[in-house]
């Protein structure tokens, strides 16, 4: 228990003052009978007649047991829990204790949060169940399947045009050899009944998907579907057009299995050469303000 350190001080002096009060009601006893106070020298004596001696020997014995009940005031004070901290400051005052009735409403609004936070978790889990297990819920899940559905089946898809382009590009060194033989043995007979093959080749591929595309002429050229063979300078189109194709590519649904050539157009000569020299220029005064 902690106890206020003036209260402690009003216990010390009550302690004193009654052990002070006990000293005195033993001297008037003493007294009342006097022998206590009687001395060999002097032995007959009145109630209120006392010799010196007698004085000194009852007040010093009045001080030795003031001294006792003050030493047992100190011991009280020091064992107390304020006694050993010295007692900073008298008139600090120490906190008082929370009343148990205010504890008491502080955890109970502390209950009825965490009951309200739970029922507000139960009441969202309510919510999204509804709207999972309702009409509309019912008419997104279906939308959100069938979407994932033709997701799958795009990839899918482009996943089956991939394989069948890896491996009908495989052929194409067949079929440029059958058609460089074609031309190489345009005028024999024989050859002929074999041109047939490179024919049937060509459409068992068309069949699997495999398309002709071309360069367009003054677009942009495309690095990912077409390749430069050649670059021309050219006042009608603009740097990176296409001025003219020269072969055709070939692709299955978008992937490209052999990419189609063109020319491609470096622009105005006369612009490329003014810009040449302007970029001269420009090093050349960079060089000159190093030197200096």
């Amino acid at each position: 228990v902690i106890r206020h350190p003036l209260r402690n001080t009003c216990i010390a002096n009550m302690t004193i003052f009654r052990s002070a009060l006990t000293i005195v009601v033993a001297s008037l006893a003493s007294i009342a009978t006097c022998d206590a106070f009687v001395v060999p020298a002097a032995r007959s004596c009145s109630l209120f007649s006392v010799s010196p001696a007698h004085v000194i020997s009852s007040a010093s014995s009045l001080r030795a047991e003031a001294g006792e009940s003050e030493g047992e005031a100190a011991e009280a004070s020091a064992t107390s829990p304020e006694g050993g901290e010295g007692q900073q400051g008298e008139g600090e005052e120490e906190q008082p204790k929370e009343d148990p009735e205010v504890t008491a409403i502080k955890e109970e609004i502390a209950a009825l949060e965490a009951k309200i936070k739970s029922r507000r978790n139960d009441l969202a889990s309510i919510i999204d169940s509804v709207e999972t297990y309702s009409k509309a819920g019912y008419a997104r899940k279906v939308a959100e399947m069938d979407q994932i559905s033709k997701m799958r089946g795009a990839a899918s898809k482009s996943n089956e045009s991939t394989a069948k382009a890896t491996i009908l590009q495989d052929f194409l060194p067949v079929l440029d050899e059958l058609k460089a033989l074609d031309e190489k043995y345009a005028g024999d007979d024989f050859a002929q009944s074999y041109k047939a093959l490179r024919w049937d080749l060509n459409n068992a591929m068309t069949a699997l998907g495999m398309s002709e595309y071309t360069a367009e002429v003054g677009a942009t050229a495309d690095r990912t579907r077409v390749v430069a063979v050649e670059e021309q300078y050219s006042d009608d189109f603009a740097k990176g057009a296409v001025i003219s194709p020269v072969a055709v590519g070939l692709e299955l649904q978008g992937n490209v299995m052999r990419m189609a050539e063109c020319v491609v157009s470096l622009g105005s000569e006369a612009d490329s050469k003014a810009a040449e020299e302007e970029a001269a220029d420009g090093d050349a005064a960079a060089k000159t303000g190093t030197d200096v």
